[in-house]
């Protein structure tokens, strides 16, 4: 099997990636994975402190904004143009 340049670039850079990782793991993780881990956990508790209720009548109101956008558009008569069958730019490059 014949492993290109790129493929090869990507091995040692992911290699490197692993080696600082395990070097510097007290670093990474006090710099950047729990103040990460601390914002997701914080965002949790926001959303578990939310009713239930609150959260149904969101769905339902985002369901009717959306069913009315769309009604509006019909009523409207907004219809989209389909893409032509040739392209300007693709006919001179042929020509």
């Amino acid at each position: 099997m014949k492993i290109t340049k790129r493929t090869s670039m990507v091995i040692i850079l992911l290699g490197l990636a692993l080696l600082l990782g395990i070097l510097f793991r007290s670093f990474i993780l006090d710099n950047f994975v729990r103040p990460v881990a601390l914002v997701f956990w914080l965002f949790w508790r926001i959303v578990l402190s939310v009713d239930q209720k609150i959260y149904w009548y969101l769905l339902i109101l985002a369901a009717l904004v959306c069913a009315l956008f769309q009604l509006a558009e019909e009523l409207a008569g907004i219809k989209l143009t389909p893409a032509p069958d040739s392209f300007l730019t693709l006919d001179n490059i042929n020509y």
